[in-house]
């Protein structure tokens, strides 16, 4: 009994471990605008000052949206 119990702590301390490094390991965002803008010239394209259009941006909430 007591072997499980420390075998069931060990697995939560690992997964814990895990998601903290996951955690930390993920791109923040502020510098999100340099890499779009880097990304696109790599592929030939270039930002565009204009906001997108409405459908495409209600498109793209929608699609991203978890609730829908």
């Amino acid at each position: 009994m007591v072997l499980g119990l420390l075998a069931i702590v060990a697995v939560a301390a690992a997964l814990a471990v895990a998601g903290t490094v996951y955690l930390l390991t993920l791109p923040g965002v502020g510098d999100a605008e340099a890499r779009v803008e880097a990304l696109l010239a790599e592929h030939g394209g270039r930002a565009s000052a204009l906001p997108p259009p409405a459908r495409l941006a209600a498109a793209v909430v929608s699609t991203e949206d978890e609730k829908c």
